[in-house]
């Protein structure tokens, strides 16, 4: 079962398909039930919308275990409100910096915020920065039942206007095949039942209706096969009406998904989401892989990253230590598990100011660092798990590794081997430059703290330095800066441009063993990659690529602290 949004990396493009639920004051006066056929189709097409994303999504890298940020996906929604509340899924909203809604009959695409989350149930309330008077869907009275006939609506990304490169609006047909149960996937734990309207990657959030009515009886979230997957209208109604009132349901503010540690023929380890995983591993859960964080939320406050991974929730593991029995294996379900110990430990009061419910302990494995940190949701920051310092405004889990550091990332059962390999990650075998009897410039010196104006063009035959991973791939760099610490610090390295360019920035030490691997940045907009590092000698390295046709400026900012 594939959750209905299709990522940009390695090769697909990440889509989701949100229809946008509208509805006035709880809802309509029935008259859709008098509605024709025609009548029903048409009004669903024009409630129903596309949501553009832009913002970090991080993802585990296929079979390299490699991560990058997507930066841009699409999905459907509908409106509950003819104010301009919209309903979608989690992990289409989360994450994103800018989400822009194309309603039917208009040109302009409208400027969206999140209102409130519903992790575990895969459910997302948006609201409209401008209009009124939007057109509405109304939700289903009563029980979905088998063999009731339903269609689903939204813009699939495979349904696409050549012309125009975009996704289409689409309305299949088919039945309900099963009744209603909880359903745990790798992202969500939520009721759900099975129907045959066919969906595709781009459906994410748009509404599955019944045909008699045009009432909204489920919200689609996965699919895959013949079957594909819903969210019980009942309980997307009932949440979905305290969530339009900006209450956060069960949710820390991630975007979450289990992520899997796979060996390959050669005995090498790597990770791996659910849809990356190559076909005929055995593969084993070692918790959740946070792909985005949202703004402000509990998750963020504390100081949790995308790429990093969640192994435990108030005290219950979320991974495999490598010694469980088959069977235990089968009977591990990280995501049920996980969403179990949200709905025990409620996070979200909404009677408090600030949203603050009950605290639990958290342990996140940060592969960047290679470091296990540990907080508290509505307490203490993350800080090292062994670092008994309490004072909350010095705690710190560390992005950049050790200077004295090497070895695997992650170590052990927990992420090691060759995690985080490919181009985007992963350990630095060698770096040298390609031009050494071309007047090849070396890295330029600078001081911290130091702002850097630069400029690069993504050229391979002109680059300065190629680095080479372990396993063999090899990332051109365009710029080098070299610049020295004597003593130990908290480092902060910006990175800003004034366009569209996509860049990545490695940070290594003068021995060349570690490497930091910032998320991909993409359009305007500025990458902050902080940690503490040693006193020693670093280099931070700079990739401009998909940048083949134009020069584009950037500018570093480092600092210490």
């Amino acid at each position: 079962m594939k959750k209905l949004t299709a990522y940009p990396f390695p090769s697909v493009l990440i889509t989701c398909s949100i229809s946008l639920l509208v509805g006035c004051g709880g809802g309509s006066d029935g008259d859709s039930d008098t509605l024709t056929t025609d009548e029903i189709a048409k009004l669903v097409k024009k409630s129903t919308v596309k949501i553009r994303a832009a913002g970090s999504l991080t993802l585990p890298g296929s079979e390299y275990g490699s991560f990058k940020t997507a930066a841009n996906w699409t999905g459907s929604g509908f409106f509950i409100d003819s104010s301009g509340y919209i309903v979608t899924n989690n992990h289409v909203a989360t994450g994103a910096g800018e989400l822009k809604v194309e309603v039917d009959g208009t040109t302009l695409a409208y400027n969206a915020s999140v209102i409130s989350l519903a992790e575990c149930a895969d459910l997302a309330v948006l609201k409209l920065a401008s209009g009124s008077n939007f057109p509405v869907l109304d939700w289903f009275d009563g029980e979905s039942e088998v063999n009731l006939k339903v269609a689903a609506a939204g813009f699939p990304g495979d349904v696409i206007d050549s012309s125009k490169g975009q996704s289409q609006y689409t309305y299949t047909e088919g039945i309900i095949n099963t009744a209603v149960r909880l359903n745990d996937t790798s992202w969500a734990s939520v009721e759900a039942f099975n129907h045959s309207a066919d969906i595709f990657g781009g459906n994410s959030g748009g509404p599955l209706v019944e045909l008699t009515t045009g009432k909204v009886i489920g919200v689609n979230y996965a699919g895959g096969g013949q079957r594909q997957l819903a969210i019980s209208g009942v309980i997307s109604e009932d949440l979905t009406n305290r969530m339009k009132n900006g209450e956060n349901i069960h949710s820390i503010g991630v975007s979450g998904e289990v992520v899997f540690l796979f060996e390959n023929a050669q005995q090498q380890q790597f990770l791996a989401i659910q849809q990356q995983l190559p076909s005929g591993v055995s593969a084993q859960p070692i918790g959740i892989w946070v792909k985005g964080v949202q703004a402000a939320s509990k998750a963020s406050s504390i100081g949790i990253k995308p790429g990093d991974i969640i192994r435990e929730v108030a005290g219950v593991q979320l991974y495999l230590t490598g010694t469980e029995s088959q069977e235990q294996i089968s009977a591990k379900n990280t995501m049920g598990q996980y969403c179990s110990v949200l709905r025990s430990n409620n996070p979200n009061d909404p009677s408090d100011p600030n949203d603050k419910g009950k605290a639990f302990d958290i342990e996140i494995l940060r592969l960047s660092s290679g470091k296990t940190c540990v907080g508290e949701i509505n307490g203490k920051k993350l800080g090292l798990k062994d670092d008994p310092t309490l004072d909350d405004a010095l705690r710190v889990c560390p992005i950049l590794p050790d200077n004295t550091g090497g070895g695997n990332t992650g170590g052990g059962n927990t992420g090691g081997g060759n995690t985080g390999g490919g181009n985007t990650g992963g350990q630095i075998t060698n770096i040298q430059e390609t031009e050494p009897n071309n007047n090849a410039q070396t890295a330029q010196e600078i001081t911290i703290p130091s702002i850097v104006s630069g400029s690069a063009k993504h050229d391979t035959n002109e680059s300065d330095w190629v680095i080479t991973f372990n396993d063999n791939s090899q990332v051109f760099i365009e710029d080098a800066y070299k610049f020295t610490l004597t003593a130990a610090a908290n480092l902060n390295v910006e990175l800003s441009t004034n366009n569209q360019a996509d860049f990545d920035l490695y940070i290594a030490d003068s021995s060349t063993t570690n490497v930091f691997t910032s998320s991909n940045l993409i359009g305007t907009g500025d990458e902050i990659l902080s940690g503490a590092v040693t006193a020693g000698t670093y280099y931070i390295y700079v990739d401009a690529y998909d940048t083949e046709t134009t020069t584009s400026n950037y500018t570093l900012t480092i600092t210490q602290q």
